[in-house]
C-alpha cells in the first residue's frame, strides 16, 4: 500500500507539473473542470446518490452555472470564496460537536447541495485568481499553484508515514484514525526545514510572511481533510473511490486543498 501510494504520488505530481507549465490558462481551467466532474461523481457516491442520478446531475449543473457566472464576471469570485469559508467553518464545528448534531448537518439535503457547490467551486476560482496573480503573470501564478499542491502532497505523505509509524495518540480517532499528534508535528517540522532550504536559495523574498503563509496552507489543508473524512466515516466509506492506487479516489487526493487555496489568497 505504501509503495503504491508513493508511486501514484510521483506520477500525479509530475503529470500535474507538465500540464501546469505547458498549458494555456483556458486549457488549465478546463483540465480542472474535467477533474471536478470525476470528483463530483465520487462525491455523489459518497452521499449515497448512486441510485439517484438526478440529484448528482442537479449538483453538477448548479456547479457549472456558478462557474459560468464567475467566468463572465457576473458574480465576483470573492463572494464564493467567502461562502466556502463559512460552509467549511460550519462543518468544522461539526467535528468539534461530532456526537451532538451531525445528523442535522450531514443528512440535510439542502445543506449537502450547497456544500457541494461551495466546496469545489471556489477551488476553480482560486486557481483562476492565482494563475493571474502578480500583474497577470500566468507563469508565476502557475508556479504558486504547483508549490501549494506540492506543499499539500508532501505534508500528506509525511503525516501518513510518521503518523502510522510512530504516532500513538490520535487526534480525531473516529473521524481520521491515521492522524496523530506526532504526525501533525512532523509535518510542520519537515515543511519548516524545506522552507528554510528554499529561502536560502532565494525562492522567497520575505522570510516571515511566506513562512506564515506556509503554515496557514498546512492548517487549512488539515481542516479540509478532516471535513471530508467526517463525511466518509458517516457514510461508512474509507475512500471516495479506487481510481488512484494507494490513495483511493480523486476526492481523497484533493480534499486537503479545498480550503488551502482560499486561505492562501485571503491572507496574501
Amino acid at each position: 500500500m505504501f509503495i503504491k501510494r508513493i508511486l501514484t504520488f510521483i506520477f500525479l505530481f509530475f503529470l500535474f507539473i507538465k500540464i501546469s507549465i505547458y498549458s494555456s490558462m483556458d486549457m488549465f481551467l478546463i483540465f480542472f473542470l474535467l477533474i471536478s466532474f470525476v470528483i463530483f461523481k465520487e462525491w455523489g457516491n459518497l452521499l449515497e446518490l448512486k441510485n439517484n442520478f438526478y440529484s448528482l446531475y442537479l449538483i453538477f449543473v448548479l456547479f457549472i452555472f456558478l462557474f459560468l457566472l464567475y467566468f463572465y464576471k457576473i458574480i465576483p469570485g470573492v463572494i464564493f470564496i467567502f461562502f466556502c469559508f463559512i460552509f467549511l467553518l460550519f462543518h468544522f464545528l461539526n467535528l468539534i460537536y461530532y456526537y451532538d448534531f451531525n445528523d442535522l448537518m450531514i443528512k440535510n439535503y439542502i445543506i449537502n447541495l450547497f456544500f457541494s457547490c461551495f466546496l469545489f467551486f471556489p477551488v476553480l476560482i482560486n486557481l483562476n485568481l492565482i494563475s493571474n496573480y502578480f500583474t497577470n503573470d500566468f507563469f508565476i501564478g502557475k508556479m504558486i499553484i504547483i508549490y501549494i499542491f506540492f506543499l499539500i502532497f508532501i505534508s500528506d505523505t509525511i503525516g501518513y508515514i510518521f503518523g502510522k509509524s510512530f504516532g500513538k495518540k490520535k487526534i480525531f480517532k473516529k473521524i481520521s484514525p491515521n492522524k496523530t499528534y506526532f504526525g501533525i508535528i512532523s509535518i510542520f517540522v519537515v515543511v519548516f526545514l524545506l522552507y528554510i532550504l528554499l529561502y536560502l536559495n532565494k525562492i522567497f523574498n520575505s522570510f516571515y510572511v511566506f513562512l506564515i503563509l506556509n503554515f496557514i496552507v498546512l492548517i487549512s489543508s488539515i481542516i479540509g481533510d478532516l471535513v471530508i473524512s467526517l463525511y466518509k466515516r458517516f457514510h461508512g466509506s474509507k475512500d471516495s473511490g479506487n481510481f488512484l492506487p494507494g490513495h483511493g479516489g480523486f476526492l481523497d487526493r484533493i480534499d486537503s486543498s479545498l480550503l488551502s487555496f482560499s486561505m492562501f489568497l485571503f491572507f496574501l
